[in-house]
């Protein structure tokens, strides 16, 4: 059996956002906009950061993974200020693909740019339907996290189980804490073209809440 391997582009762009490999100058955005705000890594399964020390070892971490063709981590940078409104995670174990993404902890950013982070994760779905060995796509939400499951909804992916115990919540002081898994399945039949059309032309947060 001929064993394959993910190998993504390294750089995709829309108008206002390039996604593309994190690297060293994006230690301050990383730390500042992410990282190191309570609020967004309170749904993840790694402790806040104290120190951009630590958010340059976690660039190298992501760096790693690259060239091991085991994780490969996106920065999502906005055209205009140069810094990252967005990560977005790919996690390879064929023939599935694990994704997720973590968006900056400014607000009106995140308005501003709904739409195009959606357009920016929409462009590495539609890579990753097309690789042929690429049965199965998912993310993996906290069941807490609305905008984290908003998010997988408007990409096109269909709620399929609840998971108990899951993963850890170390800034909830949680040793575990339960999922939700949320899938697309080839032939793809949910993720037609029509629906991308549909998807690229609302924002993120005229969504609803509910399932």
């Amino acid at each position: 059996m001929m064993y394959s391997t993910l190998s993504p582009p390294d750089r995709f762009e829309n108008p206002h956002i390039i996604t593309r490999p994190l690297c060293t100058k994006d230690t301050n955005s990383l730390f500042e906009d992410f990282l190191s705000d309570r609020h967004t890594t309170w749904h993840l399964p790694i402790p806040t950061h104290l120190a951009p020390a630590q958010s340059e070892l976690y660039i190298r971490w992501c760096n790693a993974g690259w060239q091991a063709h085991l994780l490969y981590v996106f920065g999502l940078e906005d055209r205009k200020s140069g810094r990252l409104v967005g990560i977005f995670e790919l996690r390879p174990a064929l023939p599935r693909v694990e994704i997720g993404l973590i968006t900056t902890k400014h607000k009106d950013i995140k308005r501003r740019l709904a739409r195009a982070i959606s357009t920016a994760c929409l462009q590495i779905c539609d890579w990753l339907i097309s690789h042929p060995d690429v049965h199965r796509i998912y993310a993996c939400c906290d069941a807490t996290n609305i905008e984290a499951i908003r998010l997988a909804r408007h990409l096109g992916l269909k709620f399929e189980a609840t998971l108990a115990n899951w993963e850890m919540r170390p800034n909830q002081k949680k040793a575990a804490a339960a999922i939700e898994v949320y899938t697309l399945i080839r032939p793809f039949t949910h993720f037609a073209p029509h629906l991308r059309t549909k998807l690229l032309g609302t924002a993120l947060t005229t969504l609803p809440d509910k399932r």
